[in-house]
């Protein structure tokens, strides 16, 4: 019948697959390009040699350096006392608080001794009154019209009116009869003052006081 037409002989075969044989991927070149045994597909491009760069990439910056100063060292913000200045100021504060305490010491002692201010009156000297010294009363505390200070001369008993119990009073015996105030019996004759006196008898002596008999009727 009819016979198959010929196949053009410039087609190219079937290409094997990208795994090679057994499936194994192929080797690779230093460059890390696969290597498919092709002279020109296995060189790597100049992309990947770095020979060439892509035109969007942009330019990666230089590495950032440290900063480094010629100058001094930056200082603290505030003052900076040296010790030769931090003792030359402890020396002026204690200077002074010794002065202060030595015009307050001062000023205490104006004050502590300062005189009295003169109100402006004088003072009326009191007129004191001598003391005279009281004489003592003389009193007769018995009543017998003899005193005590003279009882107090006398010996007699300033509380008892008759001191010799004989009937007659101190008195009456002192300034009437002369007898003693202190003995019953002046005359001894055994009869008391009192008794001769009421008799008519010389209580001081023998005899009669007087003559009972010569009456004026």
């Amino acid at each position: 019948m009819f016979d198959k037409p010929s196949q053009p002989s410039n087609v190219a075969p079937p290409s094997q697959p990208s795994g090679g044989e057994g499936g194994q991927a192929p080797p690779a070149n230093e460059e890390g390009v696969a290597l498919t045994g092709h002279p020109i597909l296995d060189k790597p491009t100049a992309l990947e040699s770095g020979r060439l760069q892509a035109p969007n990439a942009p330019p990666s910056p230089p590495a950032l350096q440290p900063l480094v100063t010629s100058g001094p060292p930056a200082q603290l913000s505030g003052p900076v006392l040296h010790p030769t200045k931090t003792n030359k100021l402890k020396w002026v504060i204690l200077a002074v608080v010794l002065v202060a305490l030595i015009g307050a010491l001062g000023v205490w002692v104006y004050l502590l001794n300062r005189p009295a201010k003169d109100t402006g009156e004088v003072a009326v000297p009191t007129k004191v009154e001598a003391v005279v010294p009281t004489e003592p009363v003389d009193v007769d505390t018995d009543k017998d019209a003899l005193m005590d200070s003279r009882e107090k001369e006398l010996g007699t008993d300033k509380n008892n009116p008759d001191s010799d119990f004989d009937g007659l009073t101190d008195n009456e015996e002192v300034t009437l009869w002369n007898t003693d105030p202190l003995i019953d019996d002046t005359d001894k004759d055994g009869y008391k003052d009192g008794e001769e006196v009421g008799n008519g008898y010389n209580p001081a002596g023998p005899g009669r006081l007087f003559n009972i008999n010569d009456t004026n009727l």
